[in-house]
């Protein structure tokens, strides 16, 4: 085991191990918040919620403990820095672009399931609803291609 570790500083294992632990908290704690306000009725979350969301904050977790430096020492490959923190970048990118559009899919849920569309004459839940659509599809265009064009 020591010859394993040799050329590694023992401060990146321990700093990598602490973050780690320090995000895997965060994360359970943010799981458990979404999940409480999901089931405490005075609080608008559905229920598919926690599906839409959970794992693009595991991937922003996981971009920034790519970021690290300790990781790098860690598996060897502290010359790669740049490619560590492209990727990095890449999949927080990703992953915030997916938790909007989750978002935002949770709040046409919410907007739609007040609105009851399916009923005869009624004008003004069809006016919002198709507002609302045209709405979203502009949003999820704009989120999209935002990140597309940053150099």
């Amino acid at each position: 085991m020591d010859t394993l570790f040799k050329d590694i500083p023992r401060e990146a294992v321990i700093y990598l191990g602490v973050s780690v632990a320090i995000f895997l908290v965060l994360y359970w704690i943010t799981l458990f918040v979404l999940r409480r306000l999901g089931k405490d009725p005075k609080y608008l979350l559905p229920e598919g919620v926690m599906k839409r969301v959970a794992l693009p904050i595991f991937l922003i977790f996981i971009s920034i403990v790519i970021r690290m430096q300790s990781l790098r020492q860690l598996l060897g490959l502290s010359d790669q820095e740049y490619w560590f923190k492209k990727a990095s970048t890449l999949l927080f990118i990703f992953a915030m672009t997916w938790l909007i559009i989750g978002i935002l899919k949770v709040i046409k849920q919410l907007i739609i399931h007040n609105c009851d569309v399916n009923t005869t004459n009624n004008l003004k839940a069809r006016k919002i609803y198709t507002q609302f659509n045209i709405l979203e599809r502009i949003i999820i265009f704009i989120v999209v291609i935002r990140p597309l064009g940053r150099r």
